[in-house]
């Protein structure tokens, strides 16, 4: 049985982007681990000579043939930024034609330059894939709108675990878990905040002013899973169920 020859390496991402090349495609290169280690809360990793990783999945074909894969990629050709794990499912594919400049290929997504594309599209369908992985095991509702997620919750819509970037635009998530607190006080309680900046005084003074778990980027999956199991837990059996 043939064996996966792209595993992951010990190699330094920052040595391997600081040797392209091409300074269109280096810079191109550090934008997108921010950009997807930002939004996948995983960190960079080598896999194989020349693709760039965050996080990992186990995979098994009918055909017996197993073995491990990113959950979300890119290599820096030479003709283009080869992205993958971004167009697997319609979620993604509908805000392709919002994207700007790329062309795709069988389970990959090929972007010459960043600057032809909108990034603020690319980064949400690279957080698609964090609410992929998570649907895998949970029943997952997504949003990148604080209005929409007040919306949702002011109409009764109910949740186990919200999880909310403490930063955000126009509303903060301290502010956001402020709101939904005067009319679901229980809604507010289960919100877990997330965040990459949890050393900034501005963060740590919003965070410092209630009293909800705050998670640190990059995200430990794993950690982040249980959590949810535990909160998913402790949520039937508030209503008198077992599990």
């Amino acid at each position: 049985m043939a064996e996966n020859k792209t595993k992951p390496t010990t190699v330094s991402v920052a040595a391997f982007i600081d040797d392209i090349a091409d300074p269109i495609r280096r810079t191109d290169a550090k934008t997108l681990v921010k950009l997807m280690q930002g939004a996948s809360g995983e960190k960079p990793r080598m896999w194989g000579p020349s693709i760039v990783g965050f996080g990992s999945c186990h995979y098994k074909y009918e055909s017996g043939r197993e073995g491990d894969m990113p959950l979300i990629a890119f290599s820096p050709r030479k003709a283009a930024s080869v992205l993958y794990g971004l167009i697997g499912s319609d979620d993604c594919r509908t805000l392709l034609p919002k994207l700007g400049k790329h062309s795709t290929g069988t389970g990959c997504l090929y972007i010459k330059k960043l600057a032809d594309v909108d990034q603020q599209v690319l980064k949400a369908m690279v957080a698609k894939s964090l609410q992929l992985v998570l649907a895998r095991e949970f029943d997952v509702s997504r949003t990148t709108e604080p209005e929409k997620a007040l919306e949702w919750l002011s109409a009764g819509e109910s949740f186990d675990v919200i999880l909310c970037d403490v930063m955000m635009p126009r509303i903060d998530g301290v502010e956001l878990r402020n709101r939904v607190e005067r009319f679901s006080p229980d809604q507010a309680a289960r919100i877990v905040f997330i965040t990459g900046g949890l050393l900034l005084p501005q963060v740590r003074t919003l965070l410092d002013s209630v009293p909800n778990t705050c998670l640190e980027k990059p995200l430990d999956l794993d950690g982040l899973r249980e959590l949810i199991r535990r909160r998913v837990r402790a949520a039937w059996h508030e209503a008198g169920g077992e599990i």
